[in-house]
């Protein structure tokens, strides 16, 4: 008698709703439909696609994010989604865009602009004392 073949890895630690979430918003595919669990749901999605639940759970689970996962944190960007991991079980719940953040680049500013500002940081100037200024006066006031 032989023992049963274990699962991959990756069938064990993917949920549905995941493998779902991946196909509709990393894969553009949505179906539309009224199923009674998920993975009645998952399975309709992967066939969308033409693919299986554990080949779409292969490209979800990746050595990356099973390293992020085993280190416990709870969600795992690798630029091509952002999966939330349910701790400490370490099962992925639901798949997200990747989060990509704006890149502020310096500007330069024109000649008038530069007036500008060095006006306003005179302003400033006057309006607070600088620091020695102010030491030096609460220095002569304790002399006193």
């Amino acid at each position: 008698m032989t023992p049963p073949s274990p699962q991959p890895l990756s069938s064990l630690r993917v949920s549905y709703h995941a493998v779902t979430r991946y196909v509709q918003r990393i894969l553009g595919v949505t179906v539309a439909g009224n199923w009674q669990t998920e993975k009645e749901r998952a399975q309709a999605h992967a066939e969308e696609v033409c693919s299986t639940i554990d080949e779409l759970r292969a490209l979800i689970w990746t050595p990356g994010v099973e390293w992020a996962v085993s280190r416990g944190f709870p969600n795992v960007c690798n630029g091509q989604f952002l999966a939330a991991v349910s701790q400490p079980a370490g099962v992925i719940t639901t798949i997200c865009e990747p989060y990509h953040r704006e890149q502020h680049r310096m500007r330069v500013l024109s000649d008038r602009e530069l007036r500008s500002k060095r006006t306003q940081l005179q302003r400033r100037l006057n309006r607070r004392p600088a620091a020695t200024e102010a030491s030096a006066h609460a220095a002569a006031l304790a002399e006193d």
